[in-house]
């Protein structure tokens, strides 16, 4: 099934700030991900730096499907942190997510030639946490009190994939 989905994945560019202030302002991104829309302008001129340190990528589907952000990219030593977000509503909890991971984790192992792919989901995501664990993200670790939304506290899980077991993730994959 996810290879009948086929997505073209672009970096984003200014004209992209409306969409991405649209996904942005959604009540799942902003509760998962980042807190605001003045991000979205911030995150684009960043992005279109040479040698950013972060890269927006959005991915199409027969329209604009949703996000891959690929931030604190470390070239020296080949690692790098990676968000993903499915911005239209009509698009979430099906196997898109899915999909946007697959091609994350592709761009970072064979375009950008990555042997770590880190990222955080917070206590509180467990469609992310299952997602995660089902592909073969490896937990390395819990930080507590990390984020705040509301009042309240919440924990990040630190889960990786590494380069060296990326073909049983492309075998996995194959089953979907």
């Amino acid at each position: 099934m996810l290879e009948k989905i086929k997505m073209n994945v672009r970096r984003a560019v200014m004209a992209d700030e409306g969409l991405i202030k649209k996904w942005m302002s959604g009540g799942e991104f902003v509760v998962n991900l980042y807190d605001g829309e003045r991000e979205a302008v911030r995150m684009l001129e960043e992005s279109s730096l040479e040698l950013s340190r972060n890269i927006i990528f959005i991915a199409e589907a027969e329209e604009a499907a949703g996000m891959i952000l690929l931030e604190k990219i470390d070239r020296r030593n080949r690692n790098l942190c990676i968000s993903i977000i499915v911005g239209e509503e009509a698009l979430k909890n099906k196997i898109y997510g899915l999909k946007l991971l697959a091609e994350a984790v592709k761009l970072s192992f064979e375009e950008l030639g990555m042997h770590k792919v880190t990222g955080y989901i917070y206590e509180f995501n467990q469609k992310a946490i299952k997602l995660v664990e089902a592909f073969g993200g490896k937990k390395e670790g819990r930080l507590r009190d990390f984020v705040q939304r509301g009042a309240q506290l919440h924990g990040a899980l630190v889960y990786s994939f590494f380069k060296k077991d990326y073909p049983g993730l492309l075998e996995l994959l194959k089953k979907y």
